[in-house]
């Protein structure tokens, strides 16, 4: 049957009670009103009249909140239809039985309908609903049917139109309503139905049919409780999930959580279905929402959540978008980290890895020491799996520290290589010209000053049936270039100081954090070296694209960490929240070289926030004064950022200039400004 709610006016204005009374007024006036209605932080707090004796009473400094009515007759959402009572045509807000508001209803709009269905022009039903509707009388013959009820179920009016609603729909007992709804099928549409008695004066005077094709979210309706039709499967992940797993709409109403979310935030599944997230605040039973977080960001967060009984826990909140892009659902999942680590190291068990691999593969990887189980590396690795036997070569690029040497060795340890030769790196922006010639092709005796009597093999020659990995080849100079060339396309090196050729068979892998597309542009890098190189792209994404990552890598560091120093320590809940919201310039590197910092720096066993390094809780600071700032501040604060970022990575004004493409007088007037004690 249909409620209140299905009449719901949503955009009908509403204000907060600091808003000043003449500017409500404009605004009631502009749109042909009388009544405006005031609500603070979702909650219904009153109403307000324009009348003219209630004009001239107003001043300049009258709020909404000093002329609101308390008492003003409001409607519970789910009244049915017929229960409504409204006696006059002013709106009437929709108000729970907790104080929020969910809009208003039109009585006229109501009256439009009850007209609707009591006049013999059946013609005006079908221009009114969205879904289908059929009425029938006492008897159960079909007395009102719409547009949408005809297409749904493919009949047409003169063939249904006072004929037994069984004829049409034989699923249907008359007698019998469906306070729950179920589904028939219809020239391969799902149709959701439900039915309810009408009654008038305690009379009942028919029966009223709702029909709505649902084809389209059967996949979604699987998913979510709201539409009543969980399959087992879904039921059973959320049963025995190990993590806490919740499904919250767009209007933050939680539709699912699991056991494991009960356990984690310490309530009943009755205190966490079916209630709006501003309700658990005001219950204690969390401090914050992660929906309202994903709903304002519109993208994936993580954030630290508390209850009253001091329970803590990491939740990661993904949206659900439409075709359209508006946000559907929030998915969240909860887990107790610290609870759940402490568990582990307990029990002796070290967490499984990469658990879509075979065991094989998963030996490769801890052996080279990759880790991260998202979709972007395991796309990379099953690049690595399929290419690794052949020859070719493979160019690497990615910032610095996202691991491209680690990717490499994987390649050569994936290959048959790996039993008939070795890995050999190498670094070429590290060396001079002239060593690094040396070093990757080796020369005879005597062939320069200080050269042994003997002369030296060559990488390239150590590397014979193994794998060479040329790091920062973006570095390598450019006439050297030429002759890496010949060991690309040939397998042929000389040694410096000698004309006579070597065939080598060395895989080639080379890796670099700069755009040689644009060197080749520019003329800095051969561009027929740049293709031979090129065979095989691959690309690694910073950290902070692969956040489901950060979780599983510092947990990592920490315990291989531990272990190398034999201590015990383990982050707060708040330190991990502020890690997993961190952008780590510094990729994987930078995380490492932090977690063994701390482990080794920090007294406690617990590393908290207090103890992460300050550029680190700078970066959350900002984030947090920017949701609240000017566009000048927030302006400020990105270019504090970039001038202090720089600063730390180049340590000169100079070349911090350089690389900012402004002169070193506005970078050390900026440096005084934003940091006035290091410079």
């Amino acid at each position: 049957m249909l409620c209140a709610i299905d009449f719901r006016d949503a955009t009908y204005p509403t204000f907060t009670p600091d808003v000043p009374a003449y500017e409500a007024l404009d605004i009631l006036t502009d749109v042909q009103e009388s009544i405006g209605f005031v609500v603070q932080d979702g909650k219904y707090m009153g109403t307000f009249r324009v009348t003219s004796n209630k004009i001239k009473q107003l001043s300049a400094t009258t709020l909404v909140g000093d002329i609101v009515i308390r008492n003003y007759p409001t409607i519970l959402p789910d009244t049915l239809i017929y229960q409504l009572g409204l006696k006059s045509l002013h709106p009437v807000p929709l108000v729970s039985k907790q104080g929020f508001f969910y809009g208003v209803i039109q009585p006229a709009t109501v009256f439009s309908f009850y007209q609707m269905f009591t006049t013999t022009q059946y013609g005006e039903v079908q221009n009114h609903l969205s879904v289908g509707v059929v009425f029938e009388s006492a008897e159960g013959l079909i007395t009102q049917i719409n547009a949408s009820a005809i297409k749904l179920l493919g009949v047409e009016i003169k063939d249904v139109l006072f004929q037994p609603l069984t004829q049409v729909i034989p699923e249907v007992k008359l007698g019998e309503t469906y306070k729950t709804r179920i589904n028939i099928q219809r020239h391969g549409k799902i149709i959701d139905l439900k039915r309810n008695f009408v009654e008038l004066k305690g009379r009942q005077i028919g029966c009223m049919t709702v029909l709505a094709d649902i084809s389209s979210l059967v996949n979604v309706t699987a998913e979510l409780s709201g539409f009543h039709n969980l399959t087992e499967e879904i039921e059973t992940i959320f049963r025995y999930a190990s993590e806490g797993l919740c499904i919250i709409n767009n209007n933050g109403v939680i539709l699912k959580g699991n056991q494991a979310l009960c356990q984690v935030m310490g309530a009943s599944q009755d205190h966490i279905e079916n209630r709006h997230v501003k309700e658990l605040k005001m219950d204690g039973i969390i401090d914050k929402s992660i929906a309202e977080a994903v709903l304002a960001k519109k993208a994936e967060v993580t954030i630290t959540q508390r209850s009253k009984q001091q329970n803590q826990w990491l939740t990661t909140g993904r949206p659900v978008f439409d075709k359209d892009g508006n946000i559907l659902y929030v998915v969240s999942t909860a887990r107790d980290v610290i609870k759940t680590n402490r568990m582990y190291r307990a029990a002796g068990v070290k967490r499984d890895k990469y658990t879509f691999l075979d065991t094989d593969t998963k030996d490769i990887l801890d052996k080279v020491g990759i880790i991260g189980e998202s979709k972007s590396m395991a796309n990379i690795i099953s690049v690595v799996s399929r290419i690794a036997n052949s020859s070719v070569t493979v160019l690497i690029q990615g910032e610095s520290g996202t691991g491209k040497e680690l990717i490499a060795k994987l390649i050569h340890e994936f290959s048959d290589r790996r039993f008939k030769g070795t890995f050999v790196s190498v670094n070429c922006g590290a060396l001079p010209r002239e060593l690094l010639e040396a070093e990757l092709f080796g020369y005879v005796g005597g062939s320069f000053t200080g050269s042994k009597k003997e002369g030296k093999k060559g990488l390239f020659e150590l590397a014979n049936k193994g794998t060479i990995f040329l790091d920062e080849i973006g570095d390598m100079p450019f006439d050297l270039q030429v002759k890496l060339l010949k060991a690309v396309e040939y397998g042929e090196i000389a040694k410096v100081g000698s004309a006579e050729t070597i065939k080598v068979d060395a895989r080639i892998i080379a890796a670099t954090n700069q755009n040689l597309q644009s060197m080749v542009a520019d003329g800095t890098f051969r561009e027929d070296l740049f293709y031979r190189l090129n065979v095989i792209p691959i690309v690694l994404p910073p950290l902070r694209e692969r956040r489901e990552e950060i979780v599983i890598l510092y947990a990592h560091f920490i315990e291989m960490f531990n272990k190398k120093y034999h201590a015990n320590k383990e982050f707060s809940v708040e330190a991990q929240d502020i890690l997993q919201n961190y952008k780590w310039p510094g990729n994987i590197r930078e995380m490492k070289n932090l977690v063994e910092r701390l482990v080794l720096t920090t007294e406690a066993d617990i590393i908290g926030e207090e103890d992460l390094p300050a550029q680190i809780l700078e970066t959350r600071e900002v984030f947090e004064r920017e949701s609240e700032c000017s566009l000048r501040q927030a302006m400020e604060n990105v270019e504090r950022r970039i001038i202090l970022d720089a600063y730390n990575r180049y340590g000169s004004t100079y070349k911090v200039a350089e690389a900012l493409d402004i002169s070193q007088t506005s970078v050390v007037r900026k440096l005084n400004k934003y940091l006035p004690t290091n410079v």
